[in-house]
């Protein structure tokens, strides 16, 4: 079968994947969300890389409705973007999530409380992202009516957080993020400082469960270290690996491309 990554600029870690294909002795096309799709039948294996996950996910149901075969397909991209959905699922299984309240209108009334967060639905990089108290947050929510619906969830710890990279049922890369001074957000992309870390066997054991739980063939799982233990934050459908890779010392491309190598072999 065929590879192709999708994308929609190439970005520092889709030039490594596809440098790591290579190296493996597979070709790899490109197909560009910036120029128009024809709906045709699409043949092969399609790693779905695109930055706005609207475009990933709609690309990824046209691949999969058209004969192709998407990585990772359209209903994990579907769910891992929504964390609501996320969380409700984890919660099903019993993985252990924050104390989450979902608001899809600006009615919040003994929901809030003091120190919550409030971020929305679906985003990434810590955008949109507060903490706020009961008042805060009714006037922050009544202003974001094109972001709802929101989540209100518990603060877990001091904002410190674990990146655990899963690859076909298997932790590869692991790191401690920890926010930088004055924020309380640990994204690398927001200045996090990130450290490696060899993550338990409990932590394995929730990572690839979540993973499964999702249907994702990978994905980088968020796990918040708070004082009781451990609460999962969400799943990356198409996780970032640039700073994981740097800071645990492995080379996430070549895993994800040796892994991604073996399926089309099958």
């Amino acid at each position: 079968m065929e590879l192709t990554i999708t994308y929609d600029y190439l970005r520092e870690e889709e030039v490594e994947l596809i440098r790591a294909f290579n190296e493996l002795g597979i070709s790899v096309n490109t197909l560009q969300s910036t120029k128009p799709l024809h709906i045709e039948k699409l043949d092969g294996v399609f790693l779905v890389r695109n930055l706005n996950h609207r475009t990933a996910i709609t690309m990824a149901g046209i691949i999969e409705n058209t004969g192709g075969v998407s990585i990772n397909k359209y209903l994990t991209l579907s769910l891992t973007w929504n964390k609501a959905i996320t969380a409700a699922l984890l919660k099903k299984i019993g993985l252990p999530v924050p104390d989450t309240y979902v608001v899809f209108e600006p009615i919040i009334d003994g929901v809030a409380g003091g120190g919550r967060i409030v971020k929305p639905a679906s985003g990434s990089w810590g955008r949109l992202t507060a903490i706020v108290s009961d008042g805060e947050a009714k006037l922050l929510i009544k202003h974001a009516k094109d972001h709802l619906p929101v989540l209100i969830q518990e603060r877990i710890g001091d904002g410190s957080d674990l990146r655990i990279f899963v690859i076909n049922g298997s932790v590869v890369a692991s790191m401690m993020r920890k926010p930088p001074q004055g924020d309380w957000r640990s994204n690398v992309a927001r200045g996090g400082l990130a450290m490696p870390i060899k993550v338990n066997g409990e932590l394995e054991e929730y990572a690839i469960k979540a993973t499964e739980a999702v249907g994702a063939f990978y994905a980088g799982v968020d796990v918040l270290v708070g004082s009781d233990g451990y609460y999962i934050s969400e799943i990356n459908g198409i996780p970032e690996f640039k700073a994981v890779s740097k800071v645990s010392g492995v080379r996430v491309s070549f895993k994800l491309a040796e892994a991604i190598s073996e399926f089309i072999r099958k």
